[in-house]
């Protein structure tokens, strides 16, 4: 008989191999594929597509990943900075040599400090990149002019194909006039000059543009601009405030767009103007979004809101192109009305329990397909406090409450026209099923059954960041912890924690027992206010699988225990004290055996001690 090979990983290509660790991360290969075996370790050794997401990283494993991996080996590089990963951009910096990430294809710094970005760049050759993507959480005026200088020499680059950045530059940047971007983003726009981008842009395809809120009048055009971008396909505009005929001006330069994304706010909510105007200048238009607003100085009525949604209920608008849309307003708040395409495209929302809306849509909708209606929420802010005595559960329906974007209510279109609250035994499962960040507000009186209601209205396995704005965790409700605690264990994948009170600077009622029974083991970054530097020693030696913590305190007693602490526990930490607030960033958990001196200190060593004051 022939002999078979039996499969197994030791017999597979290196091509095979290689593909399978396409879809894993890089601490997986670097830290446990790699120590398997020797096949496993030649296989790693060969790889050169190691995407290198270093954001929410504990320190233990973010100093291993940047020891094991070869620089050059590295196509994709994420790095971020935040209270919780304290001198994580120095302590990269520090790794790695000038232009060490000689192959880079993709750069994505988030939440950096404006000083920092200038040496992130020495390490990186820039003529490879097709992605760059940029968000400066901490302006410096003094590096001001070389960070528009960077970035402009980084547009010019032949191989860059996306560019992304928050914020408007000043001076501006300036476009080369054969600029190779294909993919545009540009956050916090005070002003646009879109024929200056559009003329250097030649092979330019998909425009987003989010406006810095409550600026008017951004889009700067010339009555001379007739020649249209027939390359572009697809615009995203928000936070706009202008004319409906500026706005129709710059659509007309576009007449090739097939996706058109809108928030904004103004008098856009004439049906049948957006119909002719898009039958005769956009042709191709396949996907509309939109979220708009208008206040007057009236009262909005329930003639009104049928008057604008009857503008949408023509053929062009559901049978042609089968756009549906809901227009609202709020009766507490009866001078703002909203418009907005069906399914919502705003992916954060401020739930309010007790929304009183008239909503009016053109397409009727059931149970099951509401959820397609909100999926695209990833955030939600939850306001669960109340001004009547009766839980939610218990209250009967009423034709007046609505669903919107913004301020969702509980509710199903029962018809055309109204959306009404749904008791709880009508659900078969929670109606937002993405939303990755929860936030709930107790500002003032709270649900008696709040616990029960969120995790019918929320499927809390998705959360990964959940924030309780809240004073009313304490020992004075009795069942406020323990139903806090059950809710929170009910989120398994959740990895930040953040139980502070921005309406509260006093100091908390929260014990070290009561936020160690509250985090779950699975939580890796915490935020929190408790009452003195004791107890939040007893938080860190107790939560050990924690990788990094922020708290608020009001002690003036001394910080070298905390300190001594950290040094004997969590060996490598590195943590900043002022402000009556502690940032830390926790390093590996040893305990340095007694008459034991180390060798020499490592750079996590010297980030540390600079902390010490």
């Amino acid at each position: 008989m022939p002999n078979y090979l039996i499969p197994s990983l030791e017999t597979l290509p290196a091509e095979i191999v290689h593909r399978i660790f396409d879809n894993l991360d890089a601490k997986t290969i670097l830290s446990s594929l790699r120590r398997t075996c020797r096949r496993f370790q030649t296989c790693t050794n060969s790889y050169e597509k190691f995407v290198l997401d270093l954001k929410k990283m504990s320190k233990p494993d973010f100093e291993l990943i940047c020891r094991l991996v070869d620089p050059q080996q590295v196509i994709a590089l994420i790095l971020s900075d935040d209270d919780e990963t304290l001198y994580k951009i120095d302590l990269f910096i520090s790794h790695f040599d000038t232009k060490q990430f000689s192959q880079l294809r993709s750069l994505t710094l988030n939440g950096i400090k404006e000083r920092h970005f200038k040496f992130i760049l020495k390490c990186v050759n820039i003529t490879f990149l097709n992605t760059f993507s940029l968000v400066i959480k901490k302006r410096d005026l003094r590096y001001r002019k070389s960070t528009v200088a960077l970035l402009s020499w980084i547009i010019s680059q032949r191989n860059l194909r996306r560019f992304e950045v928050e914020d408007e530059w000043e001076p501006p940047l300036a476009w080369p006039v054969q600029c190779m971007i294909q993919h545009l983003r540009i956050g916090g726009c005070w002003i646009l000059y879109p024929y200056s981008i559009l003329q250097c842009s030649p092979i330019l395809q998909k425009v987003s543009i989010s406006f810095l809120k409550g600026t008017r009048d951004v889009i700067v055009l010339t009555n001379t601009l007739t020649t249209p971008f027939r390359h572009i396909n697809s615009l995203t505009l928000e936070n706009l405030i202008t004319k409906i005929e500026t706005l129709e001006l710059l659509l007309s330069l576009m007449p090739s767009l097939t996706h058109f994304k809108l928030i904004g706010i103004g008098n856009f909510f004439d049906g049948n103007r957006w119909e002719q105007f898009i039958q005769t200048n956009l042709p191709f238009l396949i996907k509309f979004e939109f979220f708009l607003e208008q206040t007057r100085d009236v009262d909005y009525t329930h003639a009104d809101a049928q008057s604008i949604i009857a503008s949408f209920r023509t053929p062009f608008w559901l049978e042609h192109k089968k756009w549906f849309v809901a227009c609202g307003y709020d009766i507490d708040s009866p001078r703002c009305v909203e418009l907005y395409s069906i399914p919502l495209c705003l992916s954060s929302l401020h739930y309010k329990v007790e929304s009183k809306k008239i909503t009016l849509s053109t397409s009727g909708t059931n149970t099951d397909k509401e959820t397609s209606i909100i999926d695209n929420v990833r955030k939600i802010q939850l306001d669960v406090a109340i001004n009547y005595p009766n839980d939610i559960a218990n209250k009967k329906p009423e034709r007046t409450v609505g669903l919107d974007e913004k301020s969702m209510t509980w509710g199903m279109l029962i018809d055309q026209f109204i959306f009404v609250p749904l008791q709880v035994e009508e659900m078969h499962h929670p109606l937002f099923l993405k939303v990755e960040e929860l936030e709930i507000d107790f500002k003032y009186h709270k649900l008696s059954n709040w616990a029960f209601f969120v995790p019918t209205l929320i499927d809390l396995t998705a959360i990964v960041r959940f924030k309780c704005s809240c004073a009313l965790i304490c020992r004075t409700e009795p069942h406020m912890l323990a139903q806090m605690t059950s809710l929170l264990q009910q989120m398994c994948n959740l990895l930040s924690l953040d139980l502070c009170s921005p309406y509260s600077n006093d100091i908390s009622s929260l014990t070290a027992e009561d936020v160690c029974l509250m985090t779950p083991s699975h939580v890796r970054h915490l935020i929190v206010r408790i009452q003195s530097l004791s107890e939040i020693i007893i938080v860190l030696e107790r939560l050990e699988h924690l990788s990094g913590a922020k708290f608020y305190f009001r002690d003036t007693s001394s910080t070298r225990p905390i300190i001594k602490m950290l040094k004997e526990k969590r060996n490598g930490s590195s943590c900043r004290i002022n402000s009556f607030t502690l940032y830390v960033w926790l390093g590996k958990k040893h305990i340095q055996p007694r008459g034991k001196k180390r060798d020499s200190r490592t750079p996590a060593d010297s980030l540390y001690s600079q902390t010490i004051r």
